[in-house]
């Protein structure tokens, strides 16, 4: 999926800039631009960009970019 960010995002995968675009897997572009952080690449408007937001089904960003830990994980305390 190709997305057009709208602020600074930065984080284990690395760091992208307002205004550039970058093409990323579909769940973690889905869910960047549901939490307003980009737009898809090919909507020409804010307009069309939020409608199509408003339809995405991504619940959290975490959930779109942590895996889940594996079963021998300690917990924190």
């Amino acid at each position: 999926m190709k997305i057009k960010m709208i602020t600074l995002y930065a984080g284990p995968g690395g760091v992208m800039e307002p205004g550039h675009t970058y093409e990323v897997e579909s769940k973690l572009g889905q869910a960047l631009v549901q939490g307003r952080f980009a737009l898809p690449a090919q909507k020409a408007t804010p307009v069309e960009a939020a409608l199509e937001a408003a339809s995405l089904t991504v619940e959290s960003l975490e959930e779109a970019i942590l895996p889940a830990p594996h079963k021998g994980a300690r917990k924190s305390k």
